[in-house]
């Protein structure tokens, strides 16, 4: 009997299946009206809106989980298969089905539109310490 072959992880092949999950996320799932009543699973779902909507830099608003799955899934395949991308629709995908905060979704969203963006230090928001340390043997 041969050894088994071992198959290698494939970022993009990862991806792929990601935004499959999306694709198929987005049709509408049968949930009982009881757990809705319960409070077990939110009955908005994918239809969910962000607090504050996403603006893109072509002007466009992501207002909804939806929206932002749908942006998502049009990227072209080398974009969504990097790091920023692919935490940001594994965050989508738990917010949308788990019923977690958006702003957990959105966190991630922005991280992956921003990933370029180099956070400075801005010395002049420094607050400044004009005094010296009182010590308990001072007093």
């Amino acid at each position: 009997m041969p050894a088994p072959v071992e198959v290698l992880e494939c970022p993009a092949r990862n991806a792929i299946r990601a935004i499959s999950t999306i694709r198929l996320a987005l049709l509408p799932a049968r949930i009982s009206n009881s757990m809705r009543r319960a409070g077990v699973i939110s009955d908005r779902g994918w239809s969910r809106e962000f607090d504050d909507p996403i603006v893109l830099s072509e002007g466009e608003k992501l207002r909804t989980l939806r929206d932002a799955a749908t942006y998502g899934t049009g990227l072209p395949k080398k974009e969504a298969a990097l790091p920023e991308w692919q935490a940001a629709i594994e965050a989508l995908m738990l917010v949308a089905d788990r019923g977690g905060p958006t702003m957990f979704a959105r966190i991630g969203l922005m991280r992956a539109l921003n990933r370029h963006v180099e956070r400075v230090f801005d010395s002049s928001r420094k607050e400044k310490h004009w005094g010296q340390r009182k010590l308990a043997g001072d007093r």
